[in-house]
């Protein structure tokens, strides 16, 4: 199974990007489940759509040990929620929803070999590779400069989930970067010895 997912709030302007998405998911007859992770609370009416399979989880910007506020913890906090309750077994297009199909994506991946568009303009702020030479004992020549759209067996992303939030904690709190979860997947997907294969999607 092909699951292409994105992790959102309740917000107009995330839901009209989601609705977009969606019509670009079915014009091009994308293979698959379209799943809209949406962290808000129980008392909030989850959006509707007309293809997308979506589901609520918990609302969790605030990361719960520093109390440091960063929507992006949402993002991980509903992959590992979706991952544990759902228990989806296959493919996991990682989307942003702000994304479109051009073409439907066909690959599917087995665990161990993960694909992620490459990060053309990649460069380690100094804080950051402070962090991650603070916080990790990977190598930084060995850290792979992706990110997502990105295919990934769920099996890997299960295994990096743990370290994925915990890295991010720590990268935020020692640099106070915007892009921090996106320097910690990388990292987390280093020490795990998980490469990707880059590509332009």
């Amino acid at each position: 199974m092909l699951y292409s997912v994105i992790c959102t709030d309740t917000a107009d302007y995330i839901h009209w990007q989601s609705e977009l998405l969606e019509y670009s998911w079915s014009k091009v007859n994308q293979p698959g489940k379209l799943v809209r992770l949406v962290a808000c609370s129980s008392d909030d009416e989850l959006p509707r759509h007309r293809y997308a399979q979506v589901i609520r989880t918990n609302p969790s910007s605030v990361d719960p040990v520093t109390g440091d506020g960063y929507i992006p913890y949402n993002r991980l906090y509903s992959f590992r929620q979706w991952l544990e309750e759902q228990e989806p077994s296959g493919t996991v297009l990682i989307l942003d929803p702000d994304c479109i199909f051009r073409k439907p994506v066909l690959t599917e991946v087995v665990p161990g070999s993960p694909v992620g568009q490459h990060w053309v303009y990649f460069g380690l702020p100094e804080k950051v590779r402070a962090a991650i030479e603070t916080h990790s004992d990977v190598a930084i020549d060995s850290i792979q400069p992706f990110t997502w759209p990105a295919l990934i067996h769920t099996d890997d992303l299960r295994a990096l989930m743990p370290r994925w939030i915990e890295l991010t904690s720590l990268i935020r709190t020692q640099s106070s970067g915007w892009e921090s979860d996106m320097f910690a997947l990388i990292v987390a997907a280093a020490e795990l010895g998980l490469e990707f294969e880059l590509g332009n999607t």
